[in-house]
C-alpha cells in the first residue's frame, strides 16, 4: 500500500474562506503564444506541473494543480485535462476529462506564512461518482495537454476512495476464478473417505497478511465425504502439488477447508491454496489432496493427476 506524502498546504487568496489543513490532506509566465481548442490565442506557455495534490473534504475531494513556465515561474494556462483514479490493484475507479482556462486560476499562498506561491486551478470530485475499489486509498494520475500540444503529467499517491466490503471483494475474486477454473469431477475412494476434485486453477486474491496486495496462487476445490460408519478426520496437512522436480506447499492461512471430525454421510466442501506456483506453468501436475488412515492405521494418500 502506498504511504502518505507530506505536502505544503495552501489557500486561495481570492477565496478566503477555503482553509487547507493537514488533517484534510489527501496525500499525499512566458510570452510565447499558443492556440486553445476554441481557436483563442493563449499568452501562457506552461512547461511543467509544479504541484498536483488534493484535500479530502468528506463527501467530496478537492483537487488542484499549479503550473510553471520554462524559467520555473508560476503561470496559469489553457488546455485539456484528464484525471484517472485507480485503486491498489490499478483498477480505474474514476475518469474525468475537462477543459481549463487561465482565467479560472486563483492565487495561492502558504497557510502558515502567507507567502504567495502562484496561481492554481482547483476543482471538486464527488465521491459518489467514484467506483468502489479493493483498497480505501488509491492514486490519482493527472494528464494535461497545454500549449503546442505539450503533455504534462503528475500523480498523487494517496487519495481516499470508496471500498468494497470484505464479502464483496471475496465474491469478485471468486467470480474471476470460476470463469477460468478447470472443472474436473474425478473421485478417489479410500478407507472412510470419498474425495472429489471439483475444479482447479490459478486464483488471484488479496494476501491475508498485507494491506491490499494482490497475489496469484493455485487453488484446488475439493468435496470430502465420509463413507465410513464412524466419525473420522481427513488431513490436508501434507497436501502438495508436484510438477516435475518441483514441489509446492499448501498455504494454511489462505486455504478454506475444514475436514476434521466428519460424521458418516456428511460432505464438507472448500478449497486449498498453493503458493509460489508460476502462473506460466503448464502440463501435467500431481495434486496430493491429503491423507487418512484405515482401520489398521495404514496411511492412505489421495492423489489426482491433471493437466493445467
Amino acid at each position: 500500500m502506498k504511504t502518505n506524502k507530506k505536502i505544503k498546504f495552501v489557500i486561495p487568496i481570492l477565496a478566503l474562506i477555503l482553509i487547507f489543513s493537514f488533517a484534510l490532506a489527501c496525500n499525499g509566465g512566458s510570452d510565447t503564444s499558443s492556440t486553445t481548442e476554441t481557436g483563442e490565442v493563449s499568452k501562457y506557455n506552461p512547461t511543467n506541473i509544479n504541484t498536483f495534490d488534493c484535500a479530502d473534504e468528506g463527501e467530496i475531494i478537492r483537487f488542484y494543480f499549479l503550473l510553471e513556465d520554462i524559467d520555473g515561474d508560476s503561470t496559469p494556462g489553457d488546455g485539456q485535462a484528464n484525471l484517472q483514479i485507480k485503486d491498489s490493484s490499478d483498477k480505474i475507479v474514476f475518469t474525468q476529462n475537462f477543459s481549463f482556462k487561465s482565467s479560472d486560476f486563483v492565487d495561492y499562498q502558504f497557510k502558515l506564512t502567507g507567502q504567495k506561491i502562484g496561481k492554481a486551478y482547483e476543482w471538486r470530485v464527488d465521491k459518489k461518482d467514484i467506483q468502489k475499489g479493493i483498497s480505501d486509498t488509491g492514486t490519482a494520475d493527472l494528464t494535461l495537454t497545454v500549449a503546442s500540444e505539450k503533455v504534462l503529467k503528475s500523480t498523487v499517491d494517496y487519495v481516499r476512495i470508496p471500498i468494497y466490503s470484505e464479502e464483496e471483494i471475496i465474491e469478485i475474486y471468486d467470480e474471476q476464478y470460476n470463469k477460468n477454473a478447470k472443472i474436473n469431477g474425478e473421485v478417489v475412494k479410500k478407507g472412510n473417505f470419498e474425495i472429489t476434485l471439483v475444479k482447479y486453477g490459478f486464483y488471484t486474491h488479496l494476501k491475508y497478511d498485507t494491506w491490499g496486495d494482490e497475489v496469484t496462487d493455485f487453488r484446488v476445490d475439493l468435496k470430502i465425504k465420509n463413507i465410513g460408519s464412524e466419525k473420522d478426520s481427513f488431513s490436508t496437512y501434507d497436501a502438495v502439488i508436484v510438477s516435475g522436480s518441483n514441489q509446492y506447499e499448501m498455504s494454511f492461512s489462505n486455504s478454506k477447508l475444514d475436514s476434521s471430525d466428519i460424521y458418516p454421510e456428511i460432505i464438507k466442501e472448500g478449497y486449498l491454496i498453493f503458493e509460489d506456483i508460476p502462473d506460466t506453468l503448464t502440463g501435467q501436475i500431481k495434486i496430493i489432496a491429503g491423507t487418512s488412515y484405515d482401520t489398521s492405521y495404514n496411511e492412505l494418500t489421495y492423489e489426482f493427476n491433471v493437466q493445467i
